[in-house]
């Protein structure tokens, strides 16, 4: 079973996207420890959002990529939806963690946002149609 080329293309934008969100935490990890701590939250806040966003970004890899799930994909495109909303709300742009951390999690957006529209793509839909069972184009040449 080969996957689309847009699944191929969606699996690397999106794990660039992780990447670069998981990355940002991590060198921001005692400025977000202490802004937390500022706002009456958890000192332990980052590390517990570390510790859900790990899994919950390896299932909707693995579901989109590996078991054409169109609900965990509509799932993805919700939470693409809300993010920039989540980030106005709450003043994510401004708060103070510094140029470096905005621009990382503006990137890591835009390939999460590229990676959503690539499920929208001819062929994606084809793979989430026929939930990833796609003919090996090679069986009858």
């Amino acid at each position: 079973m080969t996957k689309p080329k847009s699944i191929e293309l969606f699996s690397k934008l999106y794990l660039i996207g992780a990447a670069l969100a998981l990355t940002n935490l991590i060198i921001h990890y005692d400025r977000l420890r202490s802004l937390a701590i500022l706002k009456g939250g958890s000192p332990a806040g980052p590390l517990i959002a570390l510790l859900i966003m790990l899994p919950f970004l390896w299932v909707i890899w693995f579901f989109i990529t590996h078991r054409a799930s169109n609900v965990v994909k509509w799932i993805l495109v919700i939470s693409a939806v809300y993010q920039p909303i989540n980030w106005y709300l709450n003043g994510s742009l401004e708060n103070g963690l510094g140029t470096l951390h905005t621009i990382v999690m503006l990137l890591s957006s835009a390939f999460d946002t590229c990676a959503v529209a690539v499920l929208f793509s001819s062929d994606a839909k084809n793979w989430f149609r026929t939930k990833g069972k796609m003919p090996d184009p090679k069986v009858f040449s």
